[in-house]
């Protein structure tokens, strides 16, 4: 269930599946816009290169994941747009 307990354990997911990363700026929040689900973000750097990478999560048995990286900190324009077109998808 994407709730308050999701969001608890999910940097530190986000840190044992990047291993020889530095995973910083981390940020997570339930959303009911654009659609309802969780929003999470977070900078990794590797050698001296950083790359910013945002997720939508919504559903709730069957999850729909969206990913988008990025060199700067702003979240692309189309990655919302996208999220936006599965709003239809509600939790219980």
């Amino acid at each position: 269930m994407l709730d308050s307990s999701y969001l608890d354990g999910l940097e530190g997911n986000i840190r044992k599946t990047h291993p020889g990363e530095t995973i910083s700026e981390f940020s997570a929040e339930l959303i009911t816009q654009p659609v309802e689900g969780i929003r999470y973000s977070y900078k990794k750097s590797k050698n001296g290169t950083a790359r910013y990478t945002f997720w939508y999560v919504t559903g709730w048995e069957h999850k729909v994941f969206l990913q988008a990286e990025s060199l700067t900190p702003q979240e692309p324009k189309w990655l919302r747009q996208i999220a936006q077109s599965f709003r239809w998808i509600k939790m219980p």
